[in-house]
C-alpha cells in the first residue's frame, strides 16, 4: 500500500491511497517523455519601472498567457530551508495538458477528492539557469493548475508508480544548467483550464499560464 500527498500550498485534507499490486515495483524517479526540443520561447519581459522581484530583464512578465509548447523564462525563490531564499532563473515548458478518466483512478482510493472530479495531466520540462541548484519537489509544487474560477490548485504527488502520469520524484538537486522532465496530476472539481507558474510572490498573484487543446 502506498500513499499520495498534496503539494506544499495544499489546503485540502484529501488523502489518496494507491494500491500497488507489486510492492517492489516503485522507483525513486520517473520522468515524463515529452520533448521540448521544438518549443518556442516567450520573449515577453516585465514592464519598465517595475520593482517586483519578477521584473528581471529577459524574464517573462507575470500574467503572461502562453500556448502549450511555448517556453517561459521565470524567476524562482524556493521556500524550503535549503533554498537559501535566493532567486534562481528557470526555463519552463508545458508541453501538454490532457484529460484522464475515472479508470485511471481505479488503483487509488480517492474518497477525499471532489465528487466526480477526473484527473488531468500536464507534462513539463524545467531547465535551471542558476545560479544555484533547485529541488524537483518544490519546483513542481509551484506549477499550479488554474480552475475555471481562476483559483490555483495543487498537483497531487503519488508515492509510488502512477502509470497514467508518473511524476519525477528525484531527491537529487538539479544543478545550474541541468533540466528535469515530469508529469503532474491535478484532480479538481470542474477541472483545470490552464497550468500556471507561481514560484515567486509576483507570479503567485499573477501567474504565467499555459493553455491550449
Amino acid at each position: 500500500m502506498r500513499t499520495a500527498r498534496l503539494g506544499w500550498l495544499a489546503l485540502s485534507a484529501m488523502v489518496i491511497t494507491l494500491l500497488i499490486a507489486a510492492c517492489g515495483s516503485s522507483s525513486g524517479s520517473s520522468n515524463a517523455t515529452s520533448s521540448t526540443s521544438g518549443a518556442s520561447s516567450a520573449g515577453s519581459t516585465s514592464s519598465a519601472g517595475s520593482t517586483s522581484s519578477s521584473a528581471k530583464s529577459g524574464t517573462t512578465a507575470p500574467g503572461t498567457g502562453l500556448s502549450l509548447g511555448q517556453t517561459a523564462t521565470v524567476t524562482y525563490t524556493p521556500l524550503t530551508s535549503s533554498g537559501n531564499g535566493k532567486p534562481r532563473t528557470l526555463k519552463i515548458t508545458v508541453a501538454s495538458i490532457r484529460n484522464g478518466s475515472s479508470a485511471d483512478l481505479k488503483a487509488a482510493d480517492v474518497s477525499g477528492a471532489p465528487k466526480g472530479a477526473l484527473p488531468q495531466y500536464a507534462t513539463v520540462t524545467v531547465t535551471n539557469l542558476g545560479p544555484l541548484s533547485i529541488d524537483v519537489d518544490g519546483t513542481s509544487d509551484a506549477i499550479q493548475g488554474i480552475d475555471h474560477g481562476g483559483n490555483q490548485e495543487d498537483p497531487v504527488s503519488f508515492i509510488g508508480d502512477f502509470p497514467p502520469c508518473n511524476e519525477n520524484s528525484s531527491t537529487t538537486p538539479v544543478a545550474a544548467g541541468a533540466s528535469f522532465h515530469t508529469c503532474l496530476t491535478y484532480i479538481v472539481s470542474g477541472g483545470i483550464t490552464k497550468v500556471g507558474w507561481t514560484g515567486t510572490d509576483d507570479y503567485m498573484s499573477s501567474p504565467v499560464t499555459w493553455s491550449g487543446s
